[in-house]
């Protein structure tokens, strides 16, 4: 009956497609790294640390911010002297919850590694931790007044006083429209983001899974759902080779680049020899008492050299 009446409400126009958390695009990323770095001030280094947290540790960028103090975050170095940057201990979200029968990867094993350029996330991460009050009990604070008039004064930007977890549910609308974005994007869009760039670099289902908590698989495929400009393009040419397997996409002819022309005379010598000599747009030239039929029908070769000899009359 269940079942039916679902049937029933999609015929009838009642029943709404699941709403997935929006992919930032490639161009409004780019928008938003531009706002992020326009300037120096504790507003904008507040917002660029909590998405770079966000995206590395591929957080829903609302309970797991709220949960890091000064003393969360370990600067260390791998067996190649990488330094990067894991939390000290354990969070809880809504997928991670913990407790003794627990089997989520531990925050100490996920990384963000710094980075050669002038937006390196360790390095805006050390000097967020500086500008913030060594006996402040979260690491998200309110910005200090005196700082945001003259931060070059102020030796701490942050008071003491931490964050709701309201406040972060603001922080991505209101990037969002400072960087003139093309929508309005939320916390969670960055975590979509994150599990979506991880497959489209081609790792592992497993792999995202580490990265993200998840328990399911269908649960991660849900996030990774989308293409890529780029994509989108291959797979619409692909897809052209089917319907005109002969058709060259650069060129008006219906003869692909790679194919060849073989020179063949109408009737051939014992021991002739033929070569198949590449020629780009150009017909493959046929004869036919040749290629009328057998081997040769509808072939195409690359690189080859044939050689062709009658067997004698006696054998």
């Amino acid at each position: 009956m269940l079942d039916a009446k679902l049937k029933h409400n999609v015929r009838s126009g009642l029943s709404r497609p699941t709403q997935h958390k929006s992919i930032i695009s490639k161009q409004d990323f780019e928008l938003i790294n531009t706002y992020l770095n326009s300037g120096d001030n504790p507003v904008l280094l507040r917002y660029r640390v909590w998405v770079d947290l966000a995206i590395h540790f591929v957080s829903r960028g609302l309970e797991f911010h709220i949960q890091l103090t000064p003393n969360s975050f370990q600067f260390l170095n791998d067996e190649n002297e990488h330094t990067y940057v894991s939390i000290s201990h354990e969070t809880t979200q809504k997928n991670k919850q913990g407790g003794l029968n627990s089997t989520e990867a531990p925050c100490s094993d996920k990384r963000m590694y710094a980075t050669d350029s002038e937006t390196c996330p360790v390095k805006a991460l050390r000097k967020f931790l500086s500008k913030t009050p060594p006996n402040a009990p979260y690491v998200f604070n309110n910005c200090n007044k005196t700082a945001m008039v003259s931060p070059t004064t102020s030796p701490f930007w942050y008071t003491d006083k931490p964050l709701k977890q309201y406040q972060f549910g603001r922080f991505m609308g209101d990037i969002s429209r400072n960087a003139k974005c093309t929508q309005h994007y939320t916390a969670h869009c960055l975590r979509a983001t994150a599990i979506q760039a991880m497959s489209d670099a081609g790792f592992e289902l497993r792999h995202i899974m580490f990265m993200s908590g998840h328990k399911n698989e269908s649960s991660v495929r849900s996030y990774s759902r989308g293409c890529t400009t780029g994509q989108k393009h291959k797979l619409s040419t692909v897809l052209s080779a089917v319907v005109q397997p002969n058709s060259d996409p650069k060129s008006n002819t219906s003869c692909r680049d790679d194919e060849l022309v073989m020179a063949a005379p109408a009737s051939l010598n014992p021991g002739t020899h033929v070569q198949m000599v590449p020629q780009q747009n150009t017909r493959v030239a046929s004869s036919n008492n040749f290629m009328s039929s057998g081997l040769l029908t509808n072939s195409v070769f690359t690189n080859c050299v044939f050689n062709f000899g009658q067997q004698p009359n006696n054998m």
